[in-house]
């Protein structure tokens, strides 16, 4: 049988094509922008705000997933958003930054965020509190002040701080870290290399980036620059 359709049929069965395709727009708000140039302006979640909080706050006895202490778990954006009560594009009104601006969280004898961290996480949360990342890698630029500091700053200070550090250990500045890398230590907790205790614990290991910088900042004399 041989079936005709006129110019009208084939418009309105296109139409009826389109009309029953259901197509949901692509949210952008919380996509996580991987591979792409960091933008100075802007404050990433991955690579800014998430490894600060896992440090110093998302610790066994605190609010990591077994403990969730008074309900608040921070060691993922969901949780982070649904439970520290996180208002996007309004700090001020945001339970997270609340207790870190007024000083009750982390709570002693670990010590408190800085003024710079806090208003890291007031800038990103005014900027929509996003589930963002972006790409930066540049082995280059291996200054312990501007590329390794921050890195041990985000990422391990909240542990091996204050009066009672992890394992002992404290790392807030040049000396206790040029120490650890003149030993091993260092590079051997973050490379994850055997008979050394993973480091962040109980977390992901760095990125490939970061690891990167501190064996380049390593290999070129640890230097206080």
């Amino acid at each position: 049988m041989k079936l005709n359709f006129s110019g009208v049929s084939i418009l309105f069965l296109f139409s009826f094509i389109l009309c029953s395709c259901r197509i949901d727009p692509l949210v952008l708000e919380d996509y996580n922008e991987e591979g792409i140039p960091c933008d100075p302006d802007i404050v990433y979640f991955e690579k800014e705000i998430l490894p600060l909080l896992q440090s110093n706050c998302a610790q066994s006895g605190c609010h990591d997933e077994i403990t969730a202490e008074d309900d608040v778990i921070l060691t993922n954006y969901k949780d982070i958003i649904e439970t520290a009560d996180v208002e996007k594009f309004d700090a001020n009104e945001s339970d997270l930054f609340e207790v870190l601006i007024d000083g009750e969280m982390p709570p002693a004898p670990a010590n408190l965020l800085s003024s710079e961290q806090i208003a890291l996480i007031g800038d990103w949360i005014n900027q929509g509190a996003k589930n963002n990342n972006c790409d930066d890698c540049d082995t280059t630029n291996t200054s312990f002040m501007v590329a390794i500091y921050p890195i041990i700053q985000t990422h391990c200070e909240g542990c091996h701080s204050g009066s009672t550090p992890q394992g002992g250990i404290s790392i807030t500045n040049y000396n206790q870290i040029e120490g650890l890398a003149a030993n091993g230590h260092l590079l051997g907790v973050i490379d994850h290399e055997p008979s050394y205790t993973p480091m962040p614990y109980n977390l992901p290991k760095l990125g490939t980036c970061e690891i990167n910088k501190i064996k380049t900042w390593i290999a070129n004399g640890a230097q206080n620059n």
